[in-house]
């Protein structure tokens, strides 16, 4: 994820935009992936002795663990057993789906419904299924 204009994405917005919540939020929309520190604090904009001390952190409270190691870069996953985490990943969820809400709520001012072929993201996390089980289920 990278935050262009240095805009935060939802949970952020949420839960305030400081360099340890855009970290956070860059694990949670990353949770399938590991990931380098260097590479994570690029896309970020953050210092990387700032996202190296905010890593060091993150793995003492157990929110991530170290993954495996390429080349002589260390890369980090995100500790789905953390029960904190857990807690974070449903308030992440929760923030997707207001930001669906909130676009259906948008496109119902349209005049005439249209079919549009595409896959919608939120960072780095496809949402496209939700929004089809959504206007689906005729959830606005």
């Amino acid at each position: 994820m990278e935050y262009k204009n240095n805009m935060a994405g939802a949970f952020c917005k949420t839960y305030g935009d400081t360099i340890e919540n855009r970290i956070l939020e860059y694990i949670l929309e990353n949770q399938e992936l590991d990931f380098a520190v260097s590479d994570m604090a690029k896309g970020l904009g953050v210092s990387k002795p700032k996202a190296y001390e905010v890593i060091k952190d993150f793995e003492t409270k157990g929110y991530i663990k170290k993954s495996r190691i390429i080349g002589k870069t260390q890369l980090y996953v995100m500790n789905r057993d953390n029960k904190r985490i857990q807690l974070f990943l449903k308030d992440f969820d929760e923030c997707l789906r207001i930001i669906v809400e909130e676009y259906s709520e948008e496109n119902e001012k349209l005049a005439e419904p249209e079919i549009l072929l595409a896959n919608v993201y939120v960072g780095n996390r496809n949402i496209t299924r939700a929004l089809i089980s959504k206007l689906a289920s005729g959830g606005a």
